[in-house]
């Protein structure tokens, strides 16, 4: 994958804190990766509250929360989501309430050297 690995670094990082968040002080939080054809992936699922349907359709808005005014910005998935799209990828979530909530980033496979393939 070619990328700027200090952005790529704030995705992962941005993903790993709001899934110690979901899970507070019990829980787990698994990764997962593989390939998907042209693109590797890469899943951060944790086993906190999970998010309903209209959560998640605004999850990645910029200053978007389901926390209590004051304990974070909401600026967390946003800032992933905005990275993943400038590497051409994509960041989805699929989340259930009471079952947790998994993010997965999909990003483009380098090509053969010479190839201007982002």
């Amino acid at each position: 994958v070619r990328c700027l690995p200090a952005q790529i670094n704030q995705v992962f990082v941005n993903l790993l804190v709001n899934a110690g968040q979901a899970i507070a002080t019990a829980g787990t939080i698994t990764l997962r990766t593989g390939q998907q054809g042209r693109y590797a992936w890469v899943e951060v699922e944790d086993s906190g509250r999970g998010e309903p349907q209209a959560v998640q359709d605004r999850i990645f808005e910029p200053c978007f929360t389901t926390r209590a005014v004051g304990q974070v910005s909401g600026l967390g998935l946003a800032i992933a989501s905005e990275i993943v799209q400038r590497h051409h990828g994509t960041l989805s979530v699929d989340s259930q309430p009471g079952r947790g909530s998994r993010f997965r980033v999909l990003l483009p496979i380098a090509g053969p050297a010479g190839e201007t393939r982002p």
